[in-house]
């Protein structure tokens, strides 16, 4: 296989939802969880769970696809700073899902993607995605003013279980794409 594919999925993950995606993952393959934030390191930072990370963006590595000293080879630094691929064979990246700054009882979105162009990652890669798909909900626009949901659901948005019972839209608490822009799961 040599052209490049992506896949990505908008995805609402709790505190729960991540540990529950670490587990799945952890039973699929042997996989490494690493924080991209820049280090002074010229190895990366292996976390043991994803609300581990710094900064939102976590990098899945599979193991069995690309091996972590191989990974490590993928470096640049820039000014003392050790920067990591978040992307290639092998490679999921996480942007985690978090409190929406515009709305403090509101879920903002993640982001889950990946970019690469080996067989073996693309099977892995929508194992991963058809997980993503059975496990989550799928999100709906609602109107908070006039109790109103959408009939189509957003594409492409998922919710996975905790995110969708807390999120529900009881008590104020959205999942959210945007400014103004609020979901529930039904």
């Amino acid at each position: 296989m040599n052209k490049n594919l992506v896949k990505d999925a908008s995805v609402f993950m709790t505190d729960n939802d991540n540990k529950l995606f670490v587990e799945y993952l952890q039973k699929l393959s042997d996989v490494v969880l690493i924080d991209t934030k820049p280090t002074q390191s010229n190895k990366p930072k292996i976390i043991e769970n994803i609300d581990d990370a710094l900064l939102s963006e976590v990098v899945i590595l599979n193991a069995n696809l690309q091996a972590l000293t191989n990974y490590e080879k993928h470096v640049i630094e820039i000014g003392g700073y050790y920067h990591f691929a978040n992307t290639g064979e092998g490679i999921l990246q996480l942007l985690r899902s978090k409190i929406s700054s515009y709305d403090k009882n509101c879920l903002m979105n993640g982001r889950l993607s990946a970019s690469y162009h080996s067989e073996d990652t693309d099977k892995w890669v929508k194992e991963v995605f058809k997980w993503i798909k059975k496990a989550g909900r799928k999100v709906y626009r609602t109107s908070i003013t006039r109790n109103l949901s959408a009939d189509m659901a957003e594409r492409n948005f998922y919710a996975l279980p905790a995110a969708a019972r807390t999120y529900n839209g009881a008590d104020g608490q959205f999942l959210t794409i945007g400014k103004d822009i609020y979901c529930i799961t039904e």
